[in-house]
């Protein structure tokens, strides 16, 4: 292909300082066979002297095409962008498939989250290579880089869990594509632990931080590539499961292309995502709940136990060294709905944060069991349980219960009590009965009111479609 135009060297040079290195903008490129994404080389003229023979100075650049217009192809060379005027291009060829592609990403978190400019690099890194490098079966050598796009900032926005769609919306439309908060218990439905939420697709992801580098490196991989489009794949080797261990690296030829498309995408809460099942068999139930799921423990799954799984469970919920996996354990007791795990769920929701204090991990464990007496409720009709969610809607209540410690990212006792009843009111929203609706309409506190209202669209939901189809139709 070849085409000829006219661009000065002053304009050029502006134009590569004012594109810094960011994810693309597309435009509607014209018929030049040109779309973002696509990696050519191409020899134009920097410098035009009429009095040249070969009309000025040429220069030859590799780089993949970010946006295309009707005057200029801007070029993502080397991790920096470039524009470069149609009037000044001597030819364009040579697709290069094996082209590494930059992702540029601006990184934020919520002004409690801990993260460095270095934590950020260390994953992005990290999500280089599991993404980049072929190290498991049916895994593809995928050339993309990530890299931090200027210092990691911090947002005020919200409270730094999102509990609700509007939550979700106001951190996912925030600038920057990757925003680090403490908590998720809102990812197209509610759900329990949820630590990686992107709309698909996207341009945005919600992360919490929670494990070693290379985990977390496959967490932001994950959520990236739901942000291109891409679906899980219940591939024990794939990135795409919806568990992370440390054996999920797998990308394969489909994924790779996406990973390597550089659109616009307008940031919005998309649709769904599809979920492929392999059908594997029914896992120990201690081996089930010590496994990560990146958007909450699965519902479905859950329903597969029965009433034995109940004993093992509650000895992992006692064990301290299980600690990791109390979220998961409590949300499970609750799906399962036996009224024998009220107590137990109650004990444990108000037992002594331990020797090391309540650390985010058991911040986590306790206001999910909180969430899940409300999963027992809506299986039930305890009303035990739903009087103890009821009573836990009232900040105060805690002082009264004796509640001690405080996460990592609180800074006061009363905010740890307001953001405990936060998490009731969402166990009373999965409960579905007619009594959570009415105490939801009836909270007024400032604190409270908006997620309540919030927490009543979602009690709607679930009244009316039922608990598994509420959360196989919404979960993302």
């Amino acid at each position: 292909m070849k085409v000829r135009m006219a661009v000065s060297a002053a304009y050029l040079a502006v134009m590569t300082m004012l594109l810094g290195p960011i994810e693309g903008l597309a435009q509607s490129p014209p018929d030049s066979g040109l779309v973002p994404g696509v990696t050519v080389n191409v020899r134009y003229i920097w410098f035009r002297d009429s009095g040249a023979a070969g009309g000025g100075f040429w220069l030859t650049t590799t780089g993949q095409v970010v946006s295309v217009s009707d005057q200029y192809v801007v070029l993502n060379v080397g991790g920096n962008r470039q524009a470069i005027a149609w009037g000044d291009i001597g030819y364009i060829d040579r697709v290069c498939p094996d082209c590494i592609t930059w992702h540029h990403l601006q990184v934020s978190r919520f002004t409690t989250s801990r993260l460095t400019d270095k934590d950020a690099d260390d994953v992005l890194a990290a999500a280089t290579t599991v993404v980049s490098v072929s190290d498991v079966a049916g895994d593809v050598a995928c050339p993309v880089t990530f890299i931090r796009d200027g210092s990691v900032t911090a947002f005020t926005q919200g409270s730094g869990t999102i509990n609700s769609q509007a939550d979700f919306n106001a951190v996912i439309g925030l600038p920057g594509w990757v925003k680090v908060v403490n908590q998720i218990n809102w990812c197209g439905a509610l759900v329990p632990n949820v630590i990686g939420c992107s709309p698909t697709p996207g341009n945005s992801m919600a992360v919490v931080r929670w494990a070693p580098t290379v985990q977390e490196g496959i967490l932001w991989a994950h959520e990236f590539g739901h942000d291109k489009g891409l679906n899980h794949r219940n591939d024990p080797n794939a990135i795409m499961n919806p568990t992370i261990g440390y054996t999920e690296l797998g990308v394969n030829a489909q994924e790779c292309a996406a990973y390597r498309t550089l659109p616009f995408i307008e940031t919005a809460a998309g649709p769904p995502q599809a979920q492929t099942d392999n059908g594997a068999p029914l896992r120990d139930v201690r081996a089930f709940v010590r496994q990560v799921f990146i958007h909450g423990l699965p519902y479905k799954e859950a329903g597969l136990y029965q009433a034995s799984a109940i004993p093992p469970l509650l000895a992992m919920l006692q064990d301290p060294t299980e600690s990791d996996s109390w979220a998961n354990v409590a949300v499970l007791l609750g799906m399962i709905g036996d009224e024998r795990v009220v107590e137990p769920l109650i004990s444990f929701i108000q037992a002594e944060p331990g020797p090391t204090g309540l650390s985010a991990a058991r911040y986590r464990a306790k206001t999910s069991a909180l969430m899940a007496l409300g999963y027992l409720v809506n299986r039930t009709g305890n009303q035990g349980a739903l009087a103890y969610l009821q009573q836990s809607t009232r900040p105060e209540v805690w002082a009264q219960r004796g509640a001690m410690g405080i996460a990592p990212f609180q800074a006061s006792t009363s905010e740890r009590d307001v953001d405990f009843s936060k998490q009731a009111i969402l166990g009373l929203a999965l409960s579905g009965r007619p009594e959570a609706a009415q105490t939801l309409r009836a909270i007024q506190d400032p604190a409270l009111a908006d997620l309540a209202s919030e927490a009543l669209k979602e009690h709607q939901k679930i009244a009316s479609e039922g608990l598994a189809s509420y959360d196989q139709t919404n979960r993302r």
